[in-house]
């Protein structure tokens, strides 16, 4: 396939020298390590419950606009985090959607919004799908809402019941501050959510949609599809 008309440039990740730290594993199964220290984990609930998500997307523009000051923004503050900046990561993962659910339009939206929480309340990695979600229930509906606060979910159900689902190392850092694995009552409650479908479609897109270098539409290329949402939900 060619290059993309108007294709945004690849971000580079900044700590890409650094590797990772081993870590051991029981029976196949990555053990987390809990690597978010006290301090760590007491700024993310500060940040919930002082900082909380006080934006409200009312306009189109308002959110293309929130989407292009992503660039050269990172999941973690100190960049620690994804290997690629969360404009690009939110590109890919849509475009992905695009291609594997074309008859869904919310779902298309919650990838290319799902990690704006990030942008909104730096450094709150446990609730940035709550940020995310009240910034823009107001202008896309409570699907594309509840879709991306569901993607930190289904990344719990994943760790739980799928042992060939591979997480970043970023992923695999945050999850006990997120919650850890499911329980099994979680994971048949989750189970039975009507979203249960299209919420495993987007973890599985987010967690493949952080590829350095990977050619992604423009940003402008999604103008049509947010404003036909923001119109008929």
């Amino acid at each position: 396939m060619g290059p993309i008309p108007g294709a945004r440039p690849a971000s580079v990740h900044r700590n890409a020298i650094h590797p990772q730290p081993h870590r051991p594993t029981i029976d196949g199964r990555l053990v987390q390590t809990i690597l978010l220290t006290a301090s760590d984990a007491l700024s993310s609930e500060r940040a919930h419950h002082e900082i909380g998500a006080e934006v409200s997307v009312s306009t189109v523009d308002e959110l293309i606009n929130l989407l292009t000051d992503c660039a050269d923004v990172w999941d973690m503050p100190d960049r620690s985090g994804d290997p690629v900046d969360i404009l690009d990561h939110d590109l890919q993962c849509a475009q992905l959607l695009r291609l594997s659910h074309p008859d869904d339009e919310e779902l298309q939206l919650a990838g290319l919004l799902h990690d704006i929480g990030h942008k909104l309340v730096p450094g709150d990695d446990a609730h940035h799908g709550e940020h995310g979600a009240d910034a823009i229930r107001s202008l896309l509906g409570d699907r594309v809402a509840r879709l991306i606060e569901l993607h930190v979910i289904a990344k719990r159900y994943l760790a739980a019941t799928d042992t060939t689902h591979t997480l970043s190392p970023a992923s695999q850092r945050t999850l006990i501050a997120q919650g850890g694995p499911m329980t099994p009552a979680e994971i048949a409650e989750f189970r039975a959510d009507p979203d249960f479908t299209a919420a495993i479609a987007l973890r599985r897109a987010d967690d493949a949609g952080k590829i350095v270098g990977h050619e992604v539409a423009p940003l402008e290329s999604w103008r049509p599809v947010i404003e036909w949402v923001a119109t008929t939900h």
